[in-house]
C-alpha cells in the first residue's frame, strides 16, 4: 500500500516531473491521458497548456493521499486550477497554509504556489518542493512550457505561499445526491433554476436539455407538474418518466434527467433513451456523471436492457460523462439540425439495478 507521507510524495512527483509528462508539441502526442482523467468533465485537448495544478493532484493521488478533485472547501474552481489548491487549504483546518512572506521554511513535499510566473496574474503557477536550498528551492512542476520537469526558483521571488497537507490526509469524496420527482415543495427552486439556465443559454448560446423541463411555463406550476411527462405514446411522443437531481446536503436542485420508455424510429436515430442536464452554477463538478449513472438505475427498472445516449460530437463534457458510465460509440450522424451528433450505447445487461446509492 501506498505510504501517503510528503517524503513519499516528493520522491513522487521527482519521478513524474522527469517521465516527462506534456501535452501536444515538437510534433509529440500529448501523453497526459492519466492527468486528465481526475477530471470529469476534461479531456488532453482541454488540459493541453494548463496542467500545472492538475499535475499536483496527480502526483499526491499516485502518491496515496486520497484528495478529491473538488473538495469540500473549494468554491471557484476545482483542483486543476491554482486557486482551488488556495482555496482547498485555507478552508481546510487540517492543512497549513503559508503566505511567501511569512517567516516559514518548506520542506519536501510542501505545495509552493506562485503569482506572476509566466503572466501578469495571482495564482498563475504551482508545484512540489523538492529540496529547500539556501537561497532557492528545487521543485517539480508540471506545465513548463507543456511539459513536466524539476527547476530551482529563488526564494524570494513570485512566491505567493507554500501549502503544508499532513501525511495520511484522506477526505472522502462522497456526493449525497438522489433522483427525486417534482413536487410543490420545490416550485420556488424550480423557477430558480430555469430562470438561470435561459440566462446562460441567451449568453452562451449553450442547449436546453432535458428539453422536458422547458417545454411548459413553470409559472402556472399546477399545469406545469401534469403536463411534465407523457403518460401515453402520441405521433410524435414516447411515454417518458422526468426526475430532478437533488443534492440532499444542501437541500438544492442540481439538474434534471428524461428518460424515454422505448425508442421510437426519430428517438433512434438522434435523441436516444436519455436526455440530461446540469443546470450553469453546478457544471464541472463531476454531477453530469452522477446523473446519469442514477438515471441508468432508473432505466434498469424500466426493463431497458441497452441504452442510446448521444451528445453533440464538440460537446466533450457530454461525451465523456456518456463514456464514463460505460458508453461506447456506434457511430456519428448529422443531425436533424445540421450538427453532427455522436450515438452511443451502454449495456446494462451485466449490472445490477433496483437501488440509488
Amino acid at each position: 500500500m501506498k505510504q501517503a507521507t510528503r517524503e513519499n510524495l516528493a520522491k513522487v512527483a521527482k519521478e513524474k516531473a522527469l517521465l516527462p509528462f506534456h501535452g501536444t508539441v515538437d510534433g509529440k502526442a500529448s501523453n497526459l491521458a492519466p492527468i486528465a482523467a481526475l477530471f470529469p468533465t476534461w479531456s488532453e485537448d482541454a488540459a493541453d497548456g494548463l496542467w500545472c495544478a492538475a499535475f499536483v493532484l496527480y502526483c499526491f493521488r499516485e502518491a496515496g493521499f486520497a484528495i478529491p478533485y473538488r473538495p469540500k472547501a473549494c468554491i471557484t474552481c476545482h483542483l486543476a486550477g491554482c486557486l482551488g489548491w488556495e482555496e482547498f487549504a485555507v478552508g481546510d483546518p487540517r492543512i497549513e497554509y503559508h503566505k511567501g512572506t511569512e517567516d516559514f521554511v518548506p520542506q519536501a513535499g510542501d505545495i509552493v504556489l506562485y503569482d506572476r510566473v509566466f503572466e501578469n496574474a495571482e495564482h498563475d503557477h504551482i508545484g512540489i518542493v523538492l529540496e529547500k536550498r539556501e537561497h532557492t528551492i528545487l521543485a517539480a512542476e508540471g506545465n513548463l512550457n507543456n511539459f513536466s520537469g524539476v527547476i530551482e526558483r529563488p526564494i524570494d521571488e513570485h512566491i505567493r505561499a507554500y501549502i503544508r497537507i499532513p501525511d495520511g490526509y484522506s477526505q472522502e469524496e462522497t456526493m449525497h445526491l438522489r433522483l427525486i420527482k417534482l413536487t410543490k415543495q420545490y416550485e420556488q427552486q424550480l423557477g430558480e433554476m430555469i430562470d438561470e439556465w435561459r440566462a446562460d443559454q441567451e449568453v452562451n448560446h449553450t442547449n436546453r436539455s432535458p428539453w422536458s423541463i422547458f417545454k411548459n411555463d413553470y409559472l402556472d406550476f399546477d399545469f406545469y407538474l401534469a403536463n411534465l411527462e407523457h403518460k401515453v405514446e402520441t405521433a410524435d411522443r414516447v411515454p417518458d418518466s422526468v426526475f430532478f437531481l437533488l443534492d440532499e446536503d444542501r437541500d438544492r436542485l442540481i439538474g434534471a434527467v428524461n428518460i424515454r420508455h422505448y425508442l421510437n424510429d426519430g428517438l433512434l436515430r438522434e435523441g436516444g433513451h436519455i436526455g440530461d442536464g446540469i443546470r450553469p452554477s453546478e457544471r464541472r463538478k463531476g454531477y453530469g456523471t452522477e446523473l446519469v449513472r442514477l438515471a441508468l438505475i432508473e432505466c434498469k427498472k424500466l426493463g431497458i436492457k441497452r441504452v442510446l445516449m448521444t451528445c453533440d460530437r464538440d460537446n466533450i463534457g457530454s461525451a465523456k460523462t456518456i463514456r464514463n458510465n460505460g458508453g461506447v460509440l456506434e457511430n456519428e450522424i448529422v443531425n436533424s439540425d445540421g450538427v453532427i451528433e455522436q450515438r452511443y450505447w451502454i449495456d446494462l445487461s451485466d449490472r445490477n439495478g433496483g437501488e440509488q446509492a
